[in-house]
């Protein structure tokens, strides 16, 4: 009977590492993100950080759960982000409906940050653009979508690890 050699066993995890959906959604995230965050360089500002604020100048004061929910972010992670906005004045926290929840909203000085912003985080979806055809960009948003779906559903279902 043939036993696999120590090297061999031990590449095993890493081969199913090399199809594995994480790590090409996670390497896809950071590339991208890197782009965004190089191009907003000038302005002082993470893609993260842009992103955050847009979604508080469209939707107006947002819980920090409910933040946490639309960009798939642990609380950890929102508070430290909402934090150092915070801190630099781009954001306030404002009173919730409920006692003890958090609510943000942007200051004028977010407003105006963002604004400046704006140009250059439009430059990045063109730098994206310009690298694929418009089927293709569609076709990535749609996978994209269908991604977070399925890994949302997949989680909700708590089925056991086996």
């Amino acid at each position: 009977m043939k036993t696999d050699s120590p090297a061999t066993s031990s590449c095993e995890p890493a081969r199913e590492c090399d199809d594995g959906l994480c790590l090409l959604a996670r390497q896809a995230a950071r590339t991208i993100t890197d782009l965004y965050d190089l191009v907003l360089g000038p302005t002082k500002m993470r893609a993260t950080q842009f992103i955050l604020l847009r979604i508080l100048a469209a939707e107006g004061p947002v819980s920090q759960k409910r933040l946490g929910m639309v960009l798939a972010v642990a609380p950890e992670t929102m508070s430290r982000r909402l934090s150092a906005l915070r801190s630099a004045g781009l954001i306030t926290r404002c009173s919730g409906s409920r006692r003890r929840e958090r609510v943000y909203a942007l200051t004028d000085v977010g407003k105006a940050r963002l604004k400046v912003a704006a140009p250059y985080w439009r430059r990045s979806q063109a730098r994206m653009r310009a690298c694929m055809s418009g089927k293709q960009w569609t076709a990535a948003h749609s996978s994209l979508r269908l991604l977070l779906t399925a890994a949302r559903n997949a989680e909700s279902a708590r089925l056991p690890n086996v």
